[in-house]
């Protein structure tokens, strides 16, 4: 019969960011700027593909009660690395560009 093909893979992604804005009655608009790791291994790479790069976004929140705030959050990050594939003996220059919708809510104390 055919034979199957498994593929495993981990990955890691950490973002440091900044923000800054400005707050109106209930709302605060933001925007976001910061530097993003990314680490993907998988069995068909001889290597973890490592990559890190800049990343930038919007995001506005909005305080719904005195201790209690929702929002909403893109962020676009762009990292770039080098790759080997098993049976390759070159390395290939990967980027990527990985965009994000965040929701959320939080209390304030």
């Amino acid at each position: 019969g055919p034979s199957a093909l498994t593929v495993e893979h981990e990955q890691l992604a950490v973002d440091l960011k900044g923000r800054v804005g400005i707050a109106i009655d209930q709302v605060l608009a933001y925007g976001i700027v910061g530097i993003t790791a990314y680490n993907f291994d998988n069995n068909f790479l001889t290597e973890p593909l490592e990559q890190s790069g800049f990343s930038v976004g919007a995001g506005v929140d909005f305080l719904a009660t005195d201790n209690l705030f929702v929002g909403v959050e893109f962020l676009s990050r762009f990292p770039s690395g080098e790759i080997t594939v098993i049976g390759q003996t070159d390395t290939i220059e990967h980027e990527s560009n990985i965009n994000t919708v965040s929701v959320r809510a939080g209390f304030k104390f």
